[in-house]
């Protein structure tokens, strides 16, 4: 019996701003994330392809603690490099079970 599998982009979560502190300037937004579980699983955070390169996020692989802790801080850097312009980036927290 053949089937076709089709798949979609997933909704953002959340949006995050991050207001610029000056030109050639970081701005940091800090998050802290979890496992959805009792034990801590490995990530991977990178920025979506066609982000813009004015971000930067870090660490980029660690663990997330456990649920029901204080959480990983995972950080994400703006530093703009020219004014007038409206930047974006879409931030993936990748585990193996989970995106």
């Amino acid at each position: 019996f053949p089937f076709n599998v089709h798949s979609l982009t997933a909704d953002p979560d959340d949006v995050v701003v991050i207001r610029a502190s000056g030109l050639h300037k970081d701005s940091v937004v800090g998050m802290r994330l979890n496992s959805l579980t009792s034990a801590a699983v490995p990530y991977e955070a990178y920025l979506e392809k066609g982000s813009d390169p004015d971000f930067r996020v870090y660490p980029e692989t660690g663990k997330l603690l456990p649920l029901g802790t204080e959480g990983t801080l995972v950080c994400v850097a703006y530093k703009p490099t020219l004014y007038g312009k409206l930047h974006n980036a879409k931030l993936i927290v990748q585990t193996p079970d989970n995106q």
